[in-house]
């Protein structure tokens, strides 16, 4: 796939998923005053509760997910996820 063709479908799905998120009151969309082909994306506050409360949640089980290991092990878990992330085709920056 060449990277015009590329980059053109990642402009069309980001712009789907901003949509969507207007739509649910989770960004506002405001045309940028010194360039009108530009919008200005901003984090509703119903957004920024959410936000925080997805943190706190993923705060809860990375604690629970790591409760009773030691720095090591938790090292050794991290790196052995990442190369098998690696192996199935992802890409860690390390």
């Amino acid at each position: 796939m060449k990277r015009c063709h590329l980059f053109s479908e990642i402009l069309t799905h980001v712009s789907i998923a901003v949509e969507k998120l207007v739509k649910r009151g989770f960004l506002n969309r405001e045309t940028d005053p010194k360039n009108r082909r530009c919008n200005i994306l901003k984090i509703t506050d119903e957004a920024s509760e959410l936000i925080t409360k997805i943190q706190d949640v993923q705060s809860y089980y990375t604690k629970q997910v790591y409760q009773g290991m030691s720095k090591e092990d938790k090292e050794n878990f991290n790196y052995y996820l990442s190369k098998m992330y690696q192996n199935i085709g992802g890409k860690i920056n390390e």
